[in-house]
């Protein structure tokens, strides 16, 4: 779906006819479609641009770790695998990319670090800065990347 490797002129027009066909199947079923139907998964009503949210749970706890960002009722939840760090921040446009601003957290102690970040609506360009920025990777669940100016690449997300 959407990636670098499946993209067309026609991905706007692709979304909304396939979102309009499982409104109808709510629909006929005799059931309401959801309100997320109404949104294009490209990051805007036919944007046509590519990027968005990956995935929606209603939980942090409800969502796929490690899957690119996920819309949560209390922002967007991130999470990166990184067992050796001894730190790790979000770090991006949205936070003027802040090595410290948006600091991540391993509870269990299980080397998967999260966050739920708040984060106005846009497109942002961001990175997980580990050990205070000693290492930068991108989101690996997050298939929507840029280029950034090291001949790397940054992740993308189009909050909503």
């Amino acid at each position: 779906w959407y990636g670098d490797d499946q993209t067309s002129s026609l991905e706007d027009s692709f979304d909304r006819i396939f979102r309009g066909m499982l409104e109808n199947a709510y629909t006929i079923v005799g059931r309401t479609p959801p309100d997320f139907l109404s949104e294009s998964v490209l990051g805007g009503e036919d944007a046509g641009t590519g990027g968005g949210v990956m995935a929606r749970a209603e939980t942090p706890d409800d969502a796929e770790l490690l899957e690119g960002p996920v819309r949560v009722p209390e922002g967007y939840l991130f999470s990166v695998r990184a067992p050796e760090a001894d730190s790790v921040h979000l770090a991006g446009g949205f936070n003027d990319w802040s090595t410290s601003a948006t600091p991540m957290s391993d509870e269990d102690g299980d080397g998967t670090w999260t966050v739920v970040a708040d984060i106005a609506p846009g497109t942002y360009e961001y990175k997980f800065a580990i050990d205070g920025g000693a290492r930068w990777v991108e989101d690996q669940g997050n298939p929507n990347t840029a280029p950034d100016p090291y001949g790397g690449v940054n992740s993308v997300l189009v909050a909503e």
